[in-house]
């Protein structure tokens, strides 16, 4: 299953770079709100690793579409378990549906757990396109101490 995992980081990197000032996927200001593109980067990565079920969804749609497993997602117990799959090179998403409002949704990638001061455990790296965007971070800078994401797996690639 390693043999993913140069897909998986090119199309990481690939897409973190649209994700940049000037990309197509970097957040913009539209009508007095910012306006990320958290669910394409997601759609772009998921694309080139063969799966393209997410094309048109938004990060709200996305997650409660990988909460049902009948989708082919399952959805590890912790950051650890998650961590261990993007190690060996399986399609690993973080996110968090809001009722309310726009959900959030951004890739785990291979690395190590760091525990997170804010939420006291340790936590995988991820690739964020959102407010914040960036490469190989911990997890809980992407997510809130008070709005902690779930993990999903992509469960024919374990």
């Amino acid at each position: 299953m390693t043999d993913n995992i140069p897909t998986l980081m090119n199309a990481a990197y690939y897409g973190f770079n649209r994700g940049l000032p000037g990309g197509d996927f970097a957040p913009k200001v539209e009508g007095g709100s910012l306006v990320t593109h958290c669910n394409q980067f997601i759609q772009y990565v998921a694309k080139c690793m063969g799966y393209g079920a997410f094309d048109g969804m938004t990060a709200n749609e996305m997650v409660e579409f990988m909460r049902k497993p009948e989708n082919g997602w399952i959805q590890p117990a912790d950051g650890k378990t998650a961590q261990e799959h993007a190690n060996k090179g399986v399609l690993v998403l973080a996110g968090r549906a809001n009722p309310l409002g726009h959900g959030h949704v951004c890739l785990v990638v291979p690395g190590i757990l760091e525990k997170s001061g804010s939420w006291g455990d340790p936590v995988p790296k991820c690739v964020n396109i959102g407010k914040d965007v960036f490469f190989g971070k911990k997890i809980s800078f992407a997510f809130s101490a008070a709005e902690k994401c779930d993990y999903f797996a992509l469960s024919k690639m374990i």
